[in-house]
């Protein structure tokens, strides 16, 4: 489950709860804020922040984009293989599916064509 899903699910069941039983709202909230600031979760964070960083420089230096966002991104892990699959979003609206199968390479930039002509 990503993340934003995981905090949909916690406030959804945060707004379900609050009106019969204020200190079960009061647990729920507790228990997202240690979910979202324990040790596990600045790992998780620290580990897709360093691709991400690198990606957007890359966009940038290569193909003028300032990224607004990542969609289907997948990282996965096998060994000392980090194989990397997303897509990039501009802020002028183009967009990039992206693929990177080690750290120590660039990523592979494929740019999506037109909405009209639904390549991408």
């Amino acid at each position: 489950m990503g993340m934003r899903s995981f905090v949909s699910v916690i406030l959804t069941l945060a707004a379900i709860l609050a009106a019969p039983r204020p200190t079960a709202l009061l647990a729920v909230a507790l228990f997202a804020a240690f979910v979202l600031t324990g040790p596990g979760q600045r790992t998780l964070a620290a580990d897709g922040e360093d691709w991400r960083r690198q990606l957007v420089d890359q966009l940038g230096e290569e193909q003028g984009c300032v990224v607004s966002f990542f969609s289907q991104v997948s990282v996965v892990r096998e060994g000392d293989r980090e194989i990397i699959a997303a897509r990039a979003h501009c802020d002028d609206q183009r967009a990039f599916d992206v693929t990177r199968t080690s750290p120590a390479t660039v990523f592979e930039l494929q740019p999506c064509q037109s909405a009209e002509e639904r390549t991408c």
